[in-house]
């Protein structure tokens, strides 16, 4: 499992914010991908982390006063690949 902490500092005013992920500049859809989490604390969770994952990730808030995003943050992946030879 890979935790991306929310590196972003932003201050509760005005109502309610809404916390989200970008990856290299596009919104994240966490309710598509059920391998992507975001907890109660703004935190992204990615439950395992594959190839497709590897990216500039930048976390944003927002508000009835305005958006803020975070500095991006390099996520590299590294697996092991099988060949099969036949």
């Amino acid at each position: 499992m890979v935790e991306l902490t929310d590196r972003l500092a932003y201050t509760r005013v005005c109502g309610l914010t809404q916390i989200f992920w970008l990856r290299n500049g596009e919104r994240l859809n966490v309710a598509q991908d059920t391998n992507l989490i975001i907890s109660n604390d703004g935190n992204l969770i990615i439950s395992q982390a594959r190839l497709s994952d590897v990216g500039n990730y930048s976390c944003g808030a927002q508000n009835v006063v305005g958006r803020r995003l975070s500095d991006p943050a390099l996520l590299s992946v590294y697996g092991i690949y099988l060949f099969l030879v036949h």
